[in-house]
């Protein structure tokens, strides 16, 4: 989720200094509702590992969506130099975990 969550701020930040707050508004409504609906899918069914899931996709989901509103916009993404600390950061982090377990 962390990821996803790191270049869903990328776009956050952006809508926010643009003054695009209803592309949030409603990237985030899509997300609610869809969190809603797998939480009461996967967690009847696999308790704390379906609700993991869940706020993973639901990360996904609202990334994506943000996205897209901003490719519309025509707005790009920063460089891959500008994302390559963050993504390795991400990266190592998760091999520590892993190796914690």
């Amino acid at each position: 989720s962390v990821p996803f969550s790191t270049i869903r701020l990328i776009w956050l930040v952006a809508f926010v200094a643009l003054h695009h707050h209803e592309y949030l508004l409603r990237g985030t409504i899509y997300a609610a509702a869809c969190n809603t609906a797998l939480n009461v899918v996967l967690i009847s069914r696999f308790g704390a590992i379906g609700a993991a899931w869940s706020t993973v996709l639901t990360d996904v989901l609202l990334s994506g969506l943000l996205w897209a509103y901003a490719t519309r916009r025509s707005m790009s993404m920063p460089s891959i130099n500008r994302l390559a600390r963050p993504v390795a950061a991400c990266v190592l982090m998760a091999i520590v975990l892993v190796a914690c377990r």
